[in-house]
């Protein structure tokens, strides 16, 4: 007889298997983790611990794919994050309710139409019925044919600033493969290997010899060199876990940035984000701390702009935009400047630092430096 089937009380059995399962990295002691009915809480909070509440709300947020009733969306809303939800099966919401939806809103009411499925609002989550499998428009199998995504979805796919999967089951792949696809951070948590019904992931090369993703540790150990394979110097891929119970190894992938606000590709978003940045690191000392305009700080400042993968906005728009906020006291200088205002704008997403000493360094660029290393 097993070893867990002679437990006699089902606690027993479930500590029992928490011990034979427990990972020897996970630096969670086993009897202090938190119970499953809290890790849409822990999940969140990490996140936030991880990323940082400006970065998950660039753009249009997080994206969350295959998030169930929308547990993470609730908590990622009380810290004053949004975020989108999708979810392909429209079971579940069935056994949502409209009072749940409702408190999820913070203080606007979001109604579920039972026969549609979907929830509409402003502002909050905005579940859609759609299925997740549409990102075949996007990396189609061979012999697959290509589906149009539904407007708000291609949107948040587009405009997100993270993807996210609690236990995504089927859609863990898709997940990753978007990310890379599309320069996106992601952050899951996978749960089951589903090893029969994933023919293109049953066997992955380490050192040379092919296996067979049959285990969860096979699971994580194939998407950690997924990454490292398709993005090469480009991106980072780490190994964390989270203290609750239950499958908690979080695979957090991220490209080498050092950008601090993101916000999306209008002239609008990157005035706030510009003024709000400027405003914080070249700070107008207050009128009775100064006897004349002379005892200000005096700081040079150049802006460097990049764009690419789009052509819907120009160099010269951006820098009109930003350089409307630099402080007079900031005189600006091309050769050798105290900070550089960095503008970076990839695809739909542009993300903004002020960098002091930018060309006394290396360019920011991280792959480059990895490069050089790897020569």
């Amino acid at each position: 007889m097993p070893l867990i089937d002679s437990c006699p009380t089902s606690p027993q059995r479930n500590r029992l298997r928490q011990l034979l399962t427990h990972d020897p990295f996970d630096p969670h002691p086993i009897l202090s983790k938190k119970s499953r009915h809290q890790r849409a809480s822990i999940f969140a909070n990490f996140l936030v611990e991880k990323f940082g509440v400006p970065f998950l709300n660039s753009g249009s947020g997080v994206l969350d794919v295959a998030g169930g009733k929308g547990d993470i969306e609730l908590e990622l809303t009380r810290l004053g994050i949004r975020c989108t939800l999708v979810e392909p099966r429209d079971d579940v919401w069935e056994e949502a309710g409209d009072e749940r939806i409702r408190k999820k809103k913070n203080g606007k009411e979001v109604r579920l139409k039972k026969d549609k499925k979907k929830i509409h609002g402003h502002g909050g989550p905005e579940p859609h019925n759609l299925f997740f499998t549409h990102l075949n428009t996007i990396l189609p199998p061979a012999d697959d044919p290509a589906f149009p995504l539904d407007p708000p979805l291609a949107e948040a796919l587009r405009t997100c600033s993270i993807l996210i999967g609690l236990h995504p089951d089927a859609a863990t792949d898709s997940i990753v493969d978007h990310a890379l696809a599309n320069e996106k951070s992601f952050a899951i948590i996978p749960c089951c290997v589903f090893k029969h019904t994933n023919e293109e992931r049953r066997q992955w090369k380490e050192n040379g010899a092919e296996r067979e993703v049959s285990t969860y540790e096979d699971l994580c150990e194939y998407l950690y060199w997924k990454v490292r394979t398709v993005s090469g110097n480009t991106r980072t891929i780490k190994r964390e876990w989270v203290e609750f119970v239950g499958r908690n190894t979080v695979l957090l992938g991220r490209r080498f940035i050092p950008l601090d606000y993101f916000c999306a590709v209008t002239l609008e978003d990157i005035q706030t984000t510009a003024r709000h940045a400027i405003e914080l690191k070249f700070p107008f000392p207050s009128a009775a701390s100064l006897t004349n305009l002379e005892d200000l700080p005096k700081s040079t400042v150049a802006i460097v702009i990049e764009i690419r993968n789009n052509q819907t906005i120009k160099k010269e728009d951006i820098l009109r935009t930003v350089a409307d906020f630099i402080p007079s006291h900031c005189k600006v200088q091309l050769t050798n400047p105290d900070f550089v205002i960095l503008v970076s704008v990839f695809k739909s997403m542009c993300g903004l630092s002020i960098i002091p000493d930018y060309y006394k360094h290396r360019k920011y660029n991280m792959s480059v430096i990895l490069n050089d290393v790897g020569e």
